[in-house]
């Protein structure tokens, strides 16, 4: 009997420790969930610009870059009202309502991958376009390649629009290999010159980025850098020169001897930049041309190459010496010169280097920006000539003084 009693109050015991377990079990599972609120929020991101299509994310954060709110198409099971508030999410109503949180994709990125990149207008309306120019190869950490340049422009699209986008290459260190887009080739000799960065573009025509047709059909262009040179002989680094605004920058000759003045001088608006030095006559090569950078071809001594651009620097012909940087171009920027045609590369008539009318600066296409901005591989924002020394927004959201690296180019959906 007593047996009997001792496995009876054992049972009873067990019945509330399991009983006690699985209370607490429950709490604590209500407590978690009072806590994580993921069960309640989906956040649904938009697959492309004006795609309409959605899918669930598992991020936890509200994203911000490359996407607005939409506040049409979020809701929440038991009517929940929803608010986008200082960069935040405010829902008022059932704290317990199940919701669906909508982003739309605004912002397209294209990296440089070197060939031609599509973008299929997705709906008439506002875009805005930025594309950054490639820097020319460096010789080191020290001695750097010319930066590229920035661009920007608001403009009106329609729905199936083409455009084509040609994202700058930017050489290796030491690089003879040209920048993809119009960077000039790297020659080496008993001297070392290096290859120029090559331009980012926006084109109306897909082909080969050397093509005629191609480079005529342009309608923005971000100029790459010129490349490095170095001398062995007397450990003299030739200074690249900048992409430039409206005009790129003159590579720099390092020698000692004050008289020697070999580098490759900047593109403008209507030609490209040559090979300063004029006991060599210059060529069709070192010269820069509608689109691409010159490269040094006496075969003596080796030469840096100009940067690719609407056109493109000048090449030195000592390693000593600095490429020129390339030119940019904005159809619609005040102090740009447009070509007459698809098939004529002569500046519109009546227009010259000197041209500042909207109507000297527009492409034969008629394709045109506003709220144009222009600033060069230094840094300095320009209108008609360089002024202010702004920095750049580099493509991830800071400031930088000259682009570094590769090209890129961003489109960004502002609305209807």
């Amino acid at each position: 009997m007593k047996k009997k009693n001792i496995f009876i109050c054992i049972g009873v015991i067990l019945i509330l420790v399991i009983s006690i377990g699985l209370a607490y079990s429950k709490q604590s599972e209500k407590e978690e969930l009072k806590l994580d609120t993921s069960h309640l929020i989906s956040i649904m991101l938009e697959n492309d610009i004006a795609s309409d299509e959605y899918e669930k994310t598992e991020i936890t954060k509200w994203p911000i870059e490359g996407y607005s709110f939409n506040e049409e198409e979020s809701y929440c099971d038991s009517d929940s009202t929803i608010k986008w508030v200082n960069n935040k999410i405010q829902i008022v109503g059932n704290m317990s309502d199940k919701c669906y949180i909508f982003f739309d994709k605004i912002v397209k990125d294209y990296d440089y991958i070197g060939t031609p990149q599509e973008f299929i207008v997705p709906v008439t309306g506002t875009y805005k376009i930025e594309l950054w120019g490639a820097q020319g190869s460096s010789y080191d950490e020290d001695h750097q390649g010319g930066k590229g340049a920035y661009v920007s422009g608001v403009i009106e699209l329609n729905e199936n629009d083409n455009l084509y986008i040609y994202v700058g290459g930017h050489p290796n260190d030491q690089s003879e290999e040209a920048g993809y887009n119009g960077g000039g080739v790297g020659s080496h000799h008993t001297q070392y010159g290096y290859a120029g960065g090559g331009a980012t573009d926006v084109r109306l025509i897909n082909d080969d980025w050397n093509s005629e047709n191609g480079l005529n059909s342009r309608i923005m262009v971000a100029a790459g850098g010129g490349g490095c040179g170095f001398q062995p002989s007397e450990n003299h680094i030739g200074v690249a020169g900048a992409a430039g605004g409206l005009v790129g920058y003159d590579g720099i000759d390092k020698s000692q001897y004050a008289a020697h003045n070999h580098h490759g001088t900047g593109a403008n608006q209507v030609e490209g930049g040559f090979n300063s030095d004029y006991s060599y006559p210059n060529s069709q090569k070192n010269i820069g041309g509608f689109g691409y950078g010159g490269y040094d071809d006496f075969d003596v001594f080796g030469g840096s190459a100009g940067g690719g651009g609407y056109y493109g620097g000048g090449a030195a012909n000592r390693g000593h010496a600095g490429g020129g940087g390339g030119s940019s171009f904005i159809s619609g920027h005040t102090g740009c010169v447009a070509i007459t045609s698809a098939t004529d590369r002569n500046p519109k008539s009546g227009c010259d280097e000197g041209s500042k009318t909207i109507e000297c600066a527009t492409h034969y296409s008629n394709y045109k920006f506003e709220n144009t901005e222009m600033i060069d591989g230094l840094g300095y924002k320009w209108t008609t000539e360089a002024g202010e020394q702004t920095g750049m927004p580099s493509p991830s959201g800071e400031i930088e003084m000259g682009h570094d690296g590769n090209g890129y180019a961003r489109i960004t959906y502002l609305g209807k």
